[in-house]
């Protein structure tokens, strides 16, 4: 993997600048095949990196995947046009509450990672988009070890509903890139 996270890296440093002299990088794909991994490993190579998590722009399970979140990504973009910085107040999904706005001056790179990055309402912002995809039971796995299992229900509707928005949104097709998330040897879904 780590020949295949250099590849990626030089494409996305010739990527085109798309707000200023910013790269947005967009990481999308199930619940659980490795965008946060994946967006961690690249950051480490690319100077002057942020990284944004769909987790902190959800608000709560409700507020995934619809259009008041396409909406929510488009003015953070627009927004970040105009005035030359990020602007967003990250949800708290213990508290279910908004915290504090996180501020700070378009970098070089900005990736945005998680389950809808790449919809269809922002792909003119995105220098390079990537699909990521593991099996089914694997992402549900990691889900649980990460969430705990007491979300198990909250994580299959999840899963329905994701399914429908990246068969609406043509997420993978749009994809500059499409890598696995599983440990090698693993069958495509």
């Amino acid at each position: 993997m780590a020949e295949e996270i250099q590849n990626l890296v030089e494409r996305i440093r010739q990527s085109p600048a798309t707000i200023g002299e910013t790269r947005i990088i967009t990481i999308d794909g199930p619940a659980g095949s490795g965008k946060t991994t994946l967006s961690h490993a690249l950051s480490g190579f690319l100077p002057e990196c942020e990284i944004i998590h769909m987790d902190d722009l959800y608000e709560g399970w409700e507020s995934t995947l619809t259009p008041s979140l396409s909406e929510k990504l488009l003015n953070l973009f627009t927004c970040a046009a105009d005035s030359g910085r990020i602007s967003y107040r990250p949800y708290d999904w213990h508290k279910g509450s908004l915290r504090e706005e996180v501020e700070f001056p378009l970098p070089s790179f900005l990736i945005l990672e998680g389950v809808g990055s790449g919809q269809r309402a922002i792909r003119d912002f995105a220098s390079f988009s990537i699909w990521i995809w593991a099996p089914k039971e694997l992402r549900l796995a990691r889900g649980l070890e990460r969430d705990g299992v007491e979300l198990k229900e909250e994580w299959l509707k999840f899963q329905i509903l994701e399914e429908k928005h990246f068969m609406n949104e043509e997420t993978e097709r749009a994809a500059d890139y499409a890598m696995s998330g599983a440990p090698s040897g693993a069958d495509r879904p």
